[in-house]
């Protein structure tokens, strides 16, 4: 629709479900709307609810969850560069089943506004069952009894952080990983095939200390040749010859400068705009005539190689936690007569290794200072890297600890909210034959974490 008298600046659009006469979709645009001041966020979320009220009513609005306000989005589909709904805003209030969340499903209701605040789209996604089964909330644990089964001290690290509470060093026990349980075993699974995959616990025998030489070559990179040096360095390969094509994206802080070919290969490193410190670093080759089949112990060596020329002097003494090439997540049973049906084989799993180096102060890691190295070991390669260089003066409290690694682990359980939601494993494009039920961390609040010295459980925001 438009309006007769400014037919170019002005226009709605409606939609609606033939078979039900919902309203699934509504834009518009008018040329009287001024959006140069920029709306709150309370303003955005209040609007946002008394257009979902308004269009949907209150059952509704039962159906779905807590709203949730997107950052900043750029429309692609302007071609003006003025255009002032280029950028909006973006109301996101996810549709609800037994009162639980579908994670990773987009259905619920969505509120595009302007800067300003007016409404110039909304629009209503139903879930589609199509017969799958779901579960019943009642069948999953408590969340006390699934997070004694999880919860327990070889899930922790225990190390100094250079920035723990107000900003002050400390030391911390944190969680190893954001884990997916399957809320009625308790058992750790993958968040996409939805089966049981091995249990993120602290390995000993894959963690040791050693020395290193460092040599605190620089990371600094100011320009894009500056970059462009470093990574050719870093990884070995000719970006001038061999990838040609150059781009750059900036995302708040940090800026991204990758180099391609025709070949889908790329070499990349993002930089700190702060620090103008290089902080991470990635190497991709589409396909690779080396075939060096590395022994955990040679790519542990090539990665030690890797740091050593940037490493910084405090980082001589180091603990290096080996990641060996994981098994991959079993399929499900559903999973396997697709593969069966397409033709498929049998998945072949990698051989990639990542290394953790954490500085040392005395004999307790430093967490938030590291180098992260991840070696291909069928091309003998590094192919990522990052850091938290560059590492602060910090001033470490005495290694007095309150709180032994049971008691740290009774706090997790006792204090960490989980959030039960629903899943739907998705495997080339086909959906599970039933939703499950799981628990996640409800990490709203930042991440969690336990002061070992004044034994109290926080979280870092």
């Amino acid at each position: 629709m438009v309006d007769p008298k400014n037919e170019y600046d002005s226009a709605a659009y409606i939609a609606f479900d033939l078979k039900t006469g919902q309203l699934i979709a509504y834009e518009a645009s008018l040329g009287n709307w001024e959006v140069g001041k920029k709306a709150t966020d309370e303003y955005i979320l209040q609007r946002a609810e008394q257009a979902v009220q308004e269009v949907f009513g209150t059952e509704k609005r039962k159906m779905t969850g807590e709203p949730q306000l997107a950052p900043l989005t750029e429309s692609q589909e302007s071609e003006l560069p003025d255009d002032p709904y280029s950028v909006y805003r973006s109301v996101y209030y996810p549709g609800l089943l037994n009162g639980l969340e579908v994670r990773g499903s987009d259905h619920g209701i969505l509120v595009n506004m302007d800067l300003a605040g007016h409404l110039i789209g909304i629009t209503y996604r139903q879930l589609e069952l199509d017969g799958a089964k779901v579960p019943d909330p009642k069948t999953a644990l408590t969340p006390e009894a699934a997070k004694k089964k999880y919860f327990t001290p070889e899930r922790l690290d225990l190390g100094y952080v250079q920035g723990g509470a107000d900003s002050k060093p400390g030391i911390q026990y944190v969680l190893r990983n954001s884990p997916m349980l399957d809320a009625t075993t308790g058992k750790e699974i993958d968040p996409w095939r939805a089966t049981e995959v091995e249990e993120s616990k602290r390995d000993l025998a894959k963690i040791k200390n050693i020395t290193i030489k460092p040599k605190a070559k620089s990371l600094i990179a100011k320009s894009e040749e500056e970059a462009r040096k470093i990574a050719s360095g870093m990884f070995g390969v000719d970006t001038e010859k061999d990838y040609t094509y150059h781009s750059e994206q900036a995302d708040g802080n940090y800026v991204t400068h990758t180099w391609t070919n025709d070949y889908s290969d790329y070499v990349s490193l993002a930089i700190d705009t702060t620090t103008n410190q290089v902080i991470d670093g990635e190497l991709w080759e589409e396909w690779s005539e080396d075939e060096a089949n590395l022994t955990t112990e040679e790519a542990l060596k090539k990665a030690i190689a890797f740091i050593e020329p940037y490493a910084l002097s405090s980082s001589a003494a180091l603990q290096v936690e080996t990641f060996e090439p994981r098994k991959l997540a079993p399929l499900a049973d559903w999973m396997k007569e697709l593969d069966k049906s397409l033709g498929y084989g049998e998945e072949k799993p990698s051989q990639v290794y990542a290394f953790n180096f954490n500085e040392l102060h005395g004999d307790m890691p430093v967490l938030d200072r590291y180098y992260w190295v991840v070696v291909d070991g069928k091309s003998g390669k590094v192919v990522q890297f990052s850091t938290t260089l560059p590492m602060k003066e910090a001033a470490f409290p005495e290694a007095k600890l309150a709180v032994t690694e049971e008691q740290a682990a009774e706090l997790f359980a006792e204090k960490l909210p989980l959030r039960l939601s629903y899943i739907w494993p998705a495997y080339y494009g086909a959906k599970a034959p039933s939703l499950v039920l799981v628990y996640t961390i409800d990490g709203s609040e930042g991440w969690p974490y336990v002061d070992a010295v004044n034994r109290t459980f926080n979280w870092d925001k």
